[in-house]
């Protein structure tokens, strides 16, 4: 799913986006392998249309099991999983233009 105003604002009262611009370079070159696997593995037909749903669930298992993701979850007691999801909305929203080749916008 797409970053909503209301997964942003909730990303912003726990400090997750504050999170992610102190390392915004390391989650981009996840969300970069993550969009190069789903290239790699998609029919050939499909690379052109590669959608950020795509590359999230390959994102997702790398957050899932990212130890400083988990401490900053842990230490504000931040235990359900839709914070990893809006997190992964949130790296792709902000480093999906970098992802796409140029010319491509979806």
């Amino acid at each position: 799913m797409a970053l909503t105003v209301e997964s942003q604002q909730r990303l912003d009262r726990v400090g997750l986006t504050a999170f992610f611009d102190k390392s915004k370079p390391e989650w981009c070159r996840k969300a970069r392998a993550s969009f190069e696997f789903v290239a790699n593995n998609f029919p050939p037909t499909s690379k052109d249309s590669i959608h950020p749903d795509d590359v999230s669930k390959a994102l997702f298992t790398l957050i899932e099991v990212n130890e400083a993701l988990s401490t900053y979850l842990g230490a504000h007691k931040l235990h359900q999983k839709y914070w990893l999801s809006d997190f992964c909305d949130l790296i792709l929203d902000r480093c999906w233009a970098e992802l796409r080749p140029a010319g491509k916008t979806k």
